[in-house]
């Protein structure tokens, strides 16, 4: 079973090399809450990539107060909402309507069910800024893990 952490490199690179997103961020609240992954594609339009380690992780989402924004398809939610997991721990009929479905098999991204798109507004210079603002911290904590790291050699 993968860990939370390992699916989002997987994505990441994917998002970055394979389909071109201008901007893909591991853990970024700059639209209100936490995405596990979110990502901006060369259109300025915004993905958020919610990863499950489990049906009961998956279970657990629905409870979230988020989901108002994207049911009303509200313009400060993403304009496009996966769910990522391993294979077959989703099955596409359980997930929302407008929701997507990426299943991780072998270290490889398969799009099993391609998400709705919830609005046409683009991503703004407000937005990537945050969205930029929470990666330059994320580079920081990881500079800082290293400088640690090396200390102790």
């Amino acid at each position: 079973m993968l860990k939370t952490s390992e699916i989002e490199v997987i994505m990441l690179e994917y998002l970055l090399s394979k389909l071109k997103h201008n901007i893909a961020v591991p853990r970024c609240e700059a639209v209100g809450f936490e995405a596990d992954v979110l990502s901006v594609t060369s259109t300025a339009f915004l993905h958020e990539f919610e990863i499950k380690i489990s049906k009961q992780d998956f279970l657990k989402e629905n409870k979230k107060k988020k989901w108002i924004w994207y049911e009303e398809k509200q313009k400060h939610c993403p304009n496009y909402f996966w769910y990522v997991c391993e294979k077959d721990l989703i099955s596409p009929e359980e997930v929302k309507d407008f929701a997507g479905l990426i299943y991780i098999d072998k270290g490889k991204v398969n799009i099993i069910k391609s998400p709705a798109r919830l609005h046409s507004a683009k991503c703004n210079v407000k937005l990537y800024r945050k969205i930029i603002r929470s990666l330059s911290f994320k580079l920081l904590n990881e500079s800082k893990k290293l400088v640690e790291k090396k200390k102790k050699k």
